[in-house]
């Protein structure tokens, strides 16, 4: 399972200034619409589950030094994805964390 969206920047608007505010809002979307749907996918549940997964693992303040570090700034596309019982996050094809483990090995 693989989620992209874009955070940062453009035009001088902040769109999505942070990772975390921006996996919120992806949550909350999802689980909103998962609620009012009759079929729930295995599709749908294993997007929820990432989100909600990386909300509760993810060190935000240690991801945004890594983006800090990694001099990533304006429009950013981001990756999120599950490989094996593991969560990784890249930005702009730049690999942020890897190797954070999950309990969960779907």
């Amino acid at each position: 399972m693989e989620i992209y969206f874009s955070i940062g920047s453009t035009n001088g608007t902040v769109d999505n200034p942070c990772i975390e505010t921006k996996i919120k809002k992806l949550y909350n979307k999802k689980l909103s619409e998962l609620l009012k749907k009759k079929n729930i996918t295995d599709n749908d549940s294993e997007e929820l589950n990432l989100l909600k997964q990386a909300l509760e693992i993810f060190d935000f303040p240690s991801l945004r030094l890594q983006c800090e570090i990694n001099k990533i700034e304006s429009k950013n596309m981001v990756l999120i994805k599950r490989k094996k019982d593991e969560l990784v996050v890249k930005i702009n094809n730049i690999t942020i964390i890897e190797d954070i483990y999950i309990n969960d090995k779907r």
